[in-house]
């Protein structure tokens, strides 16, 4: 991507597959060039073929370390777009973005229809996931455990799992789903701060929202300090579903940035609680 200093040695490899079956991401025959396969720091894999059907793209290995990950479909045939998925086929397979101190990227192509990452994810440092498409979700399945996350673009992202990356989450534009399971959050730590503005880009869709979704009246979301605001005009808090279920701010302060605003919309039956005392700013 312009303007990234990466690592040094690392290496740019772009996925060959097109077609549906299912092949190792650890077989450098599978890759431009040839002479290896992406798993090192600061490495970019760039899995955007062409494609003719549906793109697996199997780990096959304990760990597999990148940079920098763009995936989806080229879009070339604007006719055929097919999703992509990365899977595992073995328990504990783990993804690691590691950027070096430049922070690691998930890039969803503005063709894709629709990606799965079914595997755990580990952030070394700092993770940015930005999709370019509106209309098609991301969904991240597995565990997401590590450093800090940022969701940026205009595309909607999912994140499924209870998952435990500590440090701050940041919803910079477009949706962010966090569906809760009976036990864990997909928050990640309880103590997680969480950000919910950015800049304005022109683009009604791109506002910046938080939505979470629970998937029984049990489920529960805790974080801890929330801000809403910056340069755009405002952030979306939309906790809960149909189901019911409660989301708790557990840190001192809920702050309203100057030039922004927080709307919070609860959905039907949910609660959003209020564990320590709240105090507005700005």
């Amino acid at each position: 991507m312009a303007g990234l200093t990466l690592p040094s040695l690392a290496t740019t490899y772009s996925w060959i597959k097109t077609g549906t079956s299912s092949n190792n991401w650890n077989a450098a025959a599978n890759w431009s060039p040839n002479t290896g396969f992406p798993n090192a720091v600061g490495d970019v894999a760039n899995i955007t073929p062409d494609a003719t059907g549906y793109v697996t793209n199997v780990l096959n290995q304990a760990t597999i370390t990148i940079g920098i990950l763009n995936i989806g479909d080229s879009g070339i045939d604007v006719n055929a777009r097919y999703p992509f998925r990365i899977v595992s086929n073995a328990t504990g397979q783990t993804l690691v973005f590691d950027n070096g101190a430049t922070g690691a990227q998930l890039n969803q192509t503005a063709a894709s229809s629709g990606n799965l990452i079914a595997v755990p994810v580990q952030i070394a440092n700092a993770l940015t996931i930005s999709s370019a498409t509106p209309d098609r979700s991301l969904t991240m399945s597995g565990v997401i455990s590590g450093g800090s996350l940022t969701k940026s673009g205009l595309g909607e992202i999912l994140i499924t799992a209870p998952n435990t990356f500590e440090g701050v989450l940041s919803v910079q534009g477009g949706r962010l789903v966090c569906t809760a399971q009976a036990s864990g959050s997909p928050l990640g730590a309880a103590t997680n701060s969480i950000i919910i503005g950015g800049s304005n880009p022109g683009v009604a869709s791109y506002t910046p929202t938080l939505f979470i979704t629970n998937t029984t009246s049990a489920s529960t979301t805790t974080f801890g300090d929330l801000t809403a605001g910056g340069s755009f005009n405002s952030g979306y808090l939309a906790p809960g579903a149909s189901v019911g279920g409660t989301s708790y701010l557990q840190g001192e302060d809920l702050i309203h940035d100057a030039g922004g605003k927080l709307v919070i919309s609860p959905i039907n039956a949910t609660n959003l609680a209020v564990r320590e005392r709240v105090q507005f700013s700005g």
